[in-house]
């Protein structure tokens, strides 16, 4: 192969027999925190100025281990614990046990990837993650819809997933 030179991919990826169901909410924190979140450290952290995105988030916690998000200054928000928003200290906070229970360490915004339980998703789920990661992410402008990531790999995993709906993409 040469650049430039044409070779056939294919049109579309099915969907699995038998889907893997997940808490939706479980979707949702995946989405924002995937594209919004940092977690290289010990705390979990997001950002964004978008209300809808923090609507999602506030709701998606209430799953979650009585997880509530704070807002910390300019546009970034944490995770807090307890009635009071009480922060957890001594021990790993219910987000990191999150994060890691779908395969999520610390990795920097250039090594993320989406967990492999994505891939698992019926057409519903994977459309609500799809449609939340664009959110986050994406854009429309008048030639094309696009999405900016500082992942290679997290680029290739969303070129697949939108295979399922037999969308190509480059």
């Amino acid at each position: 192969l040469e650049l430039d030179s044409c070779i056939a991919t294919v049109a579309s990826l099915p969907f699995p027999e038998i889907p893997t169901i997940i808490p939706d909410a479980h979707v949702d924190l995946l989405a924002v925190l995937l594209t919004e979140g940092n977690y290289t450290q010990s705390t979990v952290r997001f950002s964004t100025g978008d209300t809808k995105i923090v609507n999602i988030m506030t709701e998606a916690c209430k799953v979650i281990e009585n997880t509530h998000i704070e807002f910390l200054e300019n546009y970034d928000y944490g995770f807090t614990q307890g009635p009071q928003g009480r922060k957890g200290r001594g021990h790993k906070s219910p987000i990191r046990y999150f994060l890691e229970s779908y395969g999520i360490g610390h990795e920097k915004a250039d090594k993320k990837r989406i967990p492999k339980i994505i891939f698992q998703l019926g057409r519903e789920q994977l459309s609500r993650f799809l449609s939340i990661f664009w959110m986050c992410d994406g854009y429309v402008n008048l030639r094309s819809i696009e999405i900016g990531l500082a992942s290679p790999g997290m680029l290739e995993d969303i070129q697949h997933l939108l295979l399922k709906f037999g969308v190509q993409s480059k």
